[in-house]
């Protein structure tokens, strides 16, 4: 035990759901909600023919604004150009 100290740290530390860098920037946190919501907007661009639009309209909802809404406190002091491709995907901008 001698040389190394008995306490260590971690540059990086994962809380409930973002993953926050030693900056606290929430960069990955949002490309991987962002990459999330895509994937499952192609997924549900595929069932669009083979179900209701209400049921769509719910399943839009429980994968795609749940997650966009899911740690959006975290968000208030985070810059415009960080926040800006969640912004995309609640407009419908972007891939289908």
């Amino acid at each position: 035990m001698h040389g190394q100290p008995w306490v260590t740290y971690e540059t990086e530390s994962r809380l409930h759901c973002p993953c926050f860098s030693a900056e606290l920037q929430m960069k990955r946190h949002v490309n991987k909600v962002v990459s999330l919501c895509y994937y499952h907007l192609r997924r549900l661009f595929q069932l669009r023919n083979l179900v209701s639009k209400q049921v769509m309209t719910q399943l839009v909802t429980a994968l795609i604004l749940s997650r966009l809404d899911y740690c959006n406190s975290l968000l208030i002091d985070v810059p415009a150009s960080t926040i800006a491709p969640l912004q995309r995907v609640q407009n419908g901008d972007g891939p289908p």
